[in-house]
């Protein structure tokens, strides 16, 4: 009876192509990049342009970390980055972003969870 020996990359190739452990790869390096965004916002905040800054290069940090991710881990091309179409799929992510967040209001308004009281002039 012949036995199979894994060497180490192909274990390491076998846990980072479960599904499960790539998600919790991608969360973890997500939730990092979110923690840094905190942290940066608690601490410039009486200097907005610096906080600005650092918010820029984490939002170019988690696309990198993305890009990577995609390439290295699932190792396939990012379609979902590309400039065709970006601009009919943005306004669509917008709209439906928009009509969520207005059936969420109202679920927990018809639910007597929110009011609105007045509006600032």
């Amino acid at each position: 009876m012949p036995t199979t020996t894994y060497s180490p990359t192909h274990l390491r190739r076998r846990v980072l192509g479960s599904p499960p452990a790539r998600v919790l790869l991608l969360g973890f390096l997500l939730l990092l990049m979110m923690g840094l965004n905190g942290d940066v916002m608690s601490s410039y905040a009486a200097e907005p342009v610096k906080a600005v800054q650092h918010i820029v290069a984490l939002a170019i940090a988690g696309f990198a970390v993305y890009l990577g991710y995609a390439h290295f881990i699932e190792q396939r091309p990012v379609t979902e980055l590309r400039l065709p179409g970006m601009g009919r799929e943005l306004g669509i992510g917008l709209l439906i972003g928009a009509g969520l967040y207005t059936v969420c209001e109202l679920v927990l308004m018809a639910l007597g969870i929110y009011r609105i009281e007045g509006l600032n002039p």
